[in-house]
């Protein structure tokens, strides 16, 4: 089998079958974020009144399958000044914009069919 096919095929198998998301509160720029799984992905930004911006990231337990359904993927700014952003894919909650996820997995497709091994 060619390298390339086994390398697309490792990027689309999830050994354990849940979700990755990074779980913590503040942790990006420290790199001390944890981790879970479930069926979806959580960022909510809150805004406090001295303009500090606190992340606080986490996942959608499996078993709360009906939660993930109802909220389409994207981000929603509540009343309370909070911006609650939920996705689908692994590790997504560590941007603030899920834009760079396509743009990764475009770049890493190109590298593999492109360019010989």
């Amino acid at each position: 089998m060619d390298l390339r096919v086994l390398l697309v095929c490792a990027l689309f198998t999830n050994q354990s079958g849940g979700l990755k998301c990074l779980e913590g509160q503040d942790c990006i720029e420290d790199a001390s974020c944890g981790g879970c799984e479930g069926i979806a992905c959580t960022r909510i930004e809150s805004t406090h009144p001295e303009d500090n911006t606190r992340v606080a990231l986490t996942c959608i337990p499996t078993d709360a399958r009906f939660v993930a359904y109802e909220r389409p993927e994207g981000c929603v700014h509540t009343t309370n000044n909070k911006l609650l952003c939920t996705c689908f894919d692994d590790y997504c909650n560590a941007a603030s914009s899920s834009i760079f996820q396509p743009i990764s997995f475009i770049i890493i497709v190109i590298v593999i069919f492109f360019f010989p091994f």
